[in-house]
């Protein structure tokens, strides 16, 4: 394990509270990964200042009070935002996902009782040290995720802490716990009261950890808990595409959706909220997924032009699920077709809709027309790419009423 290193800001901040006379600590996932040597995200640090005293400490600072009502004050120090909350205990969860009501407390004890896991449940301070009140720091070692207290009990409060879970250990490359591994796979219906929102950003942090595939098989039955349409027993096969893909989200996403039938894939995606410019570039790379692939060059050209933004995403998946035989000549071919900037759509015709104009064709559909028919005379011969050529065929085109 790695000593914590702690920037600048976050000193400034603790030295700050405790010239007012308040405890702060770091906590939380940025204590977590400084201590196992990884890039820090976000620092978080607790306090026992109420809000309202928080904002008299750092009235020098630009501060935003977005979390107030959970007691969290987000403040600005030389351009790093550092997430401040007072020490609290939580009553009664009355949706599987909020507390009834947030108690302020004056004790780092019961501060640290209501994490999750025990690797986020540790405080550290620059001269009094790592305070570990549940092992996380042996469970850091073991590179094991277990929950702090009892894990069903924890799941029930927050059924979000499920999908953390797999995060987690994807991200982190950890193991579960036995108890906790059983409590979250017994719990998965709890999923159902959290947000779609919710559940895509953890899926989406899951889905691009280091250890995502071997999560993936583990523990698919829990995502389909909230991702019915995925059968679990292609749990292996979508562990291996998401191996083979690009770490984007959308590639991800396409990997471990192309055993879902198409017609169910747009509801799915609304579901989810995925954006939908990544919802776009997930349908079009699984649209291309499952055509068959092109063996002629025109037609390779024209696989191209239509999927060009995704295409290579396309191969990379149907490599993962089974090369046809001729991928590896239609990877060759595509190659060099973009080495030679062969004209792949209307953009890159040697004419455009005002050349049209000017020799008479009417505006309108017709242009459209046209140019379609350009494009494919190109897609068949690119050496016809000239506006001399298109010019003359166009007029054909337009005299021949076709």
């Amino acid at each position: 394990m790695r000593s914590v290193s702690v920037p600048t800001p976050v000193l400034l901040a603790i030295d700050s509270l405790e010239w007012a006379s308040y405890e702060a600590y770091l906590v939380g996932g940025g204590l977590r990964d400084s201590l196992l040597g990884m890039k820090v995200e976000d620092y978080d640090l607790t306090t026992d200042a109420t809000p309202d005293e928080m904002k008299r400490v750092f009235a020098g600072y630009r501060f935003y009070e977005t979390g107030i009502a959970h007691g969290t004050l987000q403040v600005i120090i030389e351009g790093m935002p550092l997430e401040i909350t007072t020490y609290r205990s939580d009553g009664i969860y009355i949706d599987h996902r909020h507390p009834q009501e947030v108690q302020f407390s004056k004790s780092l004890e019961e501060d640290l009782a209501r994490r999750d896991f025990t690797v986020n449940a540790m405080a550290y301070h620059p001269k009094k040290g790592l305070i570990d009140l549940y092992q996380g720091m042996e469970d850091l070692k073991n590179k094991c995720l277990r929950s702090v207290g009892d894990p069903g009990q924890r799941f029930h409060e927050d059924a979000l802490r499920i999908l953390r879970a797999l995060r987690l250990a994807a991200k982190l490359d950890f193991t579960i716990e036995e108890t906790t591994s059983a409590a979250l796979t017994k719990e998965c219906h709890l999923l159902d009261h959290i947000a779609n929102e919710r559940i895509l950003k953890e899926l989406l942090g899951l889905l691009r950890g280091t250890a995502a595939q071997r999560v993936l098989n583990d523990y698919m039955s829990v995502l389909a808990c909230v991702i019915p349409e995925i059968d679990v027993q292609d749990a292996p096969l979508l562990a291996e595409a998401l191996s083979r893909m690009d770490n984007a989200s959308y590639p991800r996403l396409a990997a471990l959706f192309h055993r879902i039938p198409q017609e169910l894939l747009r509801s799915l995606t609304r579901r989810l909220r995925i954006d939908k410019r990544t919802a776009a570039k997930v349908e079009a790379v699984l649209e291309g997924f499952h055509e068959t692939l092109p063996t002629t060059l025109p037609d390779i050209r024209r696989f191209t032009g239509k999927y060009r933004e995704v295409l290579w995403d396309i191969i990379d998946l149907k490599e993962a699920t089974g090369a046809p035989d001729h991928l590896r000549e239609f990877r060759e071919e595509v190659q060099g077709i973009l080495e030679r900037r062969e004209a792949l759509s209307l953009d890159e015709l040697a004419v455009d809709g005002e050349d049209l104009l000017q020799e008479g064709i009417r505006n309108g559909p017709e242009i459209g027309v046209v140019l379609d028919k350009l494009l494919d005379l190109v897609y068949e011969d690119p050496m016809k790419n000239t506006r001399w050529t298109l010019l003359e065929h166009a007029r054909k085109i337009t005299e021949s009423g076709s």
